[in-house]
């Protein structure tokens, strides 16, 4: 007999399902740069709206608070991005760095709460990118945004990959 353990989200949307999702999605982000440069936007809101719907879809089954925030955050970035991708690259810096602002703040939250040292560092990584694209260090070249994705994700997917603490 089928419980609700073996069935339905919770079996579909394991951590180790999840880890492996977003750090394909990584490797996709941080080529696609590199064969796609027309529709780079669209390229790279489609991701975060695939990687935002899994990490939602999991949060949903298994956790409640910034999960669900961290999500909804990826979701929003990727629909914004597709949105501005008639407008041009110039939007691509101004969404990248508040989202990876709304990030740092939400993976500091969740470390603290879960007592993560992944969590904490993928929250401060986010924050350096955020600084370094406010600053215009990365905006020379558009290429770097792939890459900074990917290393992005790859950090999520790092952190995520350990269990919280039991009990």
């Amino acid at each position: 007999m089928a419980t609700a353990d073996t069935v339905g989200p919770r079996r579909l949307f394991t951590r180790r399902r999840v880890v492996h999702a977003t750090w394909a999605l990584a490797v996709v982000a941080a080529v696609a740069p590199l064969a796609v440069t027309v529709g780079l936007l669209d390229v790279v809101g489609v991701l975060f709206v695939l990687a935002g719907a899994v990490r939602l879809a999991y949060a949903l089954a298994h956790e409640r608070g910034p999960s669900r925030a961290a999500g909804l955050t990826a979701i929003v970035l990727g629909v914004a991005l597709i949105a501005a991708s008639g407008v041009g690259m110039w939007s691509l810096p101004v969404l990248f760095a508040c989202y990876l602002a709304a990030e740092t703040a939400l993976r500091l939250v969740q470390a603290v709460r879960r007592d993560n040292v992944r969590l904490y560092s993928a929250g401060v990584l986010a924050g350096l990118i955020a600084l370094g694209i406010w600053q215009d260090v990365f905006c020379g070249g558009f290429g770097l945004f792939g890459p900074l994705v990917g290393v992005d994700l790859a950090a999520v997917a790092w952190a995520f990959a350990e269990p919280p603490p039991s009990g």
